[in-house]
């Protein structure tokens, strides 16, 4: 499968950290792989072109078990199963290329040019 609209061949590392422009939907294809229970989604950051990796939690903040609540309700799967195709592509993703884009405080800042983006096209493998 192809991308339906390829990224830059290049990394962008130029470009400075933006981590206030909204998200944009990526064209890219993303491929979802599993080991050893660890859910990863990888692609390109359309903006910077830079390899993305994000390890998604199961579960979003705040909706894991609390206490007495937990014991008198259903519990809800908290695994990597519980990580559908539904729920990668309903949630935003932001670059984490790996590279610290000039503004973005260095090391001890985000690394990645601060990029957010949802997507529509995700392969598991």
């Amino acid at each position: 499968m192809t991308d339906p609209a390829p990224s830059p061949a290049r990394h962008l590392r130029e470009l400075p950290y933006d981590g206030e422009s909204p998200a944009v939907e990526s064209p890219a294809v993303f491929r979802c792989t599993e080991r050893d229970g660890v859910v990863e989604v990888t692609g390109p950051c359309p903006r910077c072109a830079g390899r993305s990796r994000t390890v998604p939690e199961p579960l979003p903040p705040g909706t894991g078990t609390k206490g007495l609540r937990d014991l008198l309700l259903p519990r809800r799967e908290n695994s990597a199963a519980a990580l559908t195709d539904e729920r990668l592509l309903a949630r935003d993703y932001e670059c984490a290329c790996g590279h610290p884009h000039e503004g973005s405080g260095g090391t001890l800042g985000p690394v990645g040019c601060g990029a957010i983006w949802y997507i529509s096209h995700l392969v598991r493998e």
